[in-house]
């Protein structure tokens, strides 16, 4: 079959898949509101799973079939009932499950956290696409209390894929709240104790999170209301360099090309000493990308490469921009 053909078929499933969504949306949430027995866990495994990639693909390269959608996975309220799901769950049930004699609390434990995670995928697809600045305010800042809750109450040694997540969803909110600070900042209610809280995530023995924290720690770095605490995302960011992952370095570097890029914050680059650092991780930044080039050819990854290749390049030119500011 020619990938021409292969490509309408994929296209044309795609499409079905779409059609499909909305009557799936509708008998969830008619079961939902009725509390029948249909409206369980699994099948609410089984719809976050309909909006997975595929769908969102489909979304976000099709955004005429998209509008069709959209409107209605809004109008009946999904983000809302998907935001239930992630919540936080009772402590006292939690403790009684973790303290059973048999296996089956943890069992029911981890089936819970299966689906926090799968809700978790499932709203966050929603933020990449959904423009959050028509969305209630009311619901944004309950969005935001509840992922801070849910990413305080797990943790990153006993729950990585979860906070991880939560991160995730955070990260995409800060991001579009970079884009539109007046109408989004006032709505999610972000105080220093979240900021903090999330910035000693630093700290996690997982990977993942360690870059999805500096990646979080670049946008909120952006935001004037979060200026004072430049000194801090600037010493967690210098920290992120040191990682010993290549991923959470490459992250932290464009975080500080977006922190630290304008000469209003000079202060804090001199303070930091933050160029000096810089210049000293270009050899090392030119070693990486030339031993993950040739790790590529030999195993056919190209993504790990492509950035650290894309952070060599973007280094040269903001240590050349700086330098004009300190002619």
């Amino acid at each position: 079959m020619t990938s021409g053909r292969m490509l309408m078929r994929r296209r044309k499933s795609l499409i079905r898949r779409g059609l499909e969504l909305e009557p799936l949306l509708r008998r969830w949430l008619v079961a939902h509101k009725r509390k029948q027995s249909t409206c369980s866990v699994t099948s609410f495994g089984s719809l976050v799973s309909s909006f997975s990639h595929p769908f969102v693909y489909f979304l976000q390269r099709h955004v005429a079939e998209a509008q069709a959608v959209l409107p209605a996975v809004i109008s009946m309220g999904l983000p809302e009932k998907v935001v239930e799901r992630c919540a936080v769950c009772n402590s006292a049930v939690t403790g009684l499950l973790k303290s059973a004699p048999s296996p089956l609390g943890r069992e029911l434990l981890h089936a819970v956290e299966g689906v926090q995670l799968r809700a978790l995928a499932c709203l966050n697809n929603m933020l990449l696409l959904v423009d959050l600045s028509t969305m209630d305010p009311a619901f944004l800042s309950g969005l935001w209390a509840m992922l801070f809750q849910l990413g305080k109450t797990a943790t990153p040694e006993t729950s990585p894929d979860l906070v991880h997540s939560v991160l995730g969803s955070m990260w995409c909110i800060l991001r579009k709240a970079v884009e539109s600070p007046d109408t989004l900042l006032p709505a999610l209610g972000i105080t220093e104790e979240q900021v903090l809280h999330v910035c000693a995530g630093i700290e996690s023995p997982d990977g993942r999170v360690r870059s999805s924290v500096a990646g979080v720690a670049g946008c909120l770095g952006q935001l004037a209301v979060f200026r004072p605490h430049l000194p801090v995302f600037a010493d967690l960011l210098l920290r992120a360099l040191q990682d010993s992952s290549q991923w959470v370095m490459v992250e932290a570097l464009n975080s500080i090309f977006d922190v630290f890029a304008e000469p209003d914050v000079n202060e804090v680059v001199v303070q930091k000493r933050l160029l000096e650092t810089l210049q000293a991780l270009r050899p090392v930044l030119q070693e990486a990308a030339r031993s993950s080039g040739r790790g590529a050819r030999a195993s056919g990854d190209a993504e790990l490469h492509g950035r650290l290749d894309e952070a060599r390049i973007n280094l040269a030119r903001f240590l050349k921009y700086k330098a004009k500011q300190f002619a």
